[in-house]
């Protein structure tokens, strides 16, 4: 099976500093991966690279087996969909208008948005409870409506990977259950690749089919929660002393 993603060899350098070294990466339809480390140890330059945004130092970056480099970007955003840490509001619009955003890379030129794009527009505010916000103003919502637009934004978008950089940071925890289970629900049942970065290990560990820690000195590890997410790995990467603790079949992290 092809991936959907996939790296070789892929080293990544911000600022005169080397973030990441000879990454071999490959997201399966149907996987979820999260990127968990310290601050700047690279988590959202690497997501940035994966979806075009910032030339790598070298490697290489193929999606769906075709090398990104050579895909247009109207193509790219077909198959991917990118969210970053911020986003601005570039002209006053509405909810709705703001969401149909998402469906741009499916419109001709010169088209208008047609009734199936409406429909993805509104299922989209529907999964993230934002449905009798869709006349509001976008200026006039508080940072976690802002970033549950957001999300919808790429949700109408219908890629089949989807790289989010911390999509849940400033969310109640009643939202981020609920799109966790909605991403599960993408992943799960329509084959789509999610890569996102967490500072929440304990939603990474309960979430995620595999993790990528990225250390803070250059280096990445891959592999199932419980075997990235130990103490000692945590405890180095972070400078700290990270214990864990175990609850109802859930583990928790703690620092000291």
């Amino acid at each position: 099976m092809t991936p959907l993603l996939e790296t070789s060899g892929l080293s990544i350098c911000r600022g005169g500093r080397t973030l990441i070294t000879a990454l071999d990466l490959a997201l399966a339809p149907g996987e979820i991966i999260a990127v968990v480390g310290p601050n700047g140890a690279g988590k959202s330059s690497l997501l940035a690279a994966l979806a075009g945004l910032l030339e790598p130092r070298r490697g290489e970056i193929r999606i769906e087996g075709l090398h990104l480099a050579e895909l247009p970007r109207r193509q790219l955003a077909r198959r991917l969909g990118f969210l970053p840490q911020e986003t601005e509001d570039l002209y006053p619009a509405s909810v709705l208008e703001t969401v149909l955003i998402g469906r741009h890379p499916h419109i001709g030129f010169w088209s208008w948005e047609s009734a199936n794009d409406l429909s993805r527009a509104r299922s989209a505010l529907r999964h993230t409870g934002l449905s009798e916000l869709s006349t509001r103003l976008v200026s006039t919502l508080s940072g976690g409506e802002r970033r549950r637009l957001a999300i919808a934004t790429v949700l109408a978008q219908a890629p089949r990977i989807y790289i989010l950089d911390e999509p849940f940071e400033p969310l109640d925890l009643g939202h981020q259950a609920r799109l966790f289970r909605l991403l599960s629900r993408l992943a799960q049942r329509q084959g789509c690749g999610i890569l996102l970065s967490l500072h929440d290990l304990s939603l990474a560990a309960r979430h995620a089919g595999r993790i990528l820690l990225l250390d803070g000195h250059s280096e990445a590890v891959l592999g199932r929660a419980d075997q990235i997410l130990t103490s000692a790995r945590l405890s180095y990467a972070y400078g700290c002393n990270i214990e864990m603790l175990e609850c109802a079949g859930n583990r928790f992290f703690l620092a000291r």
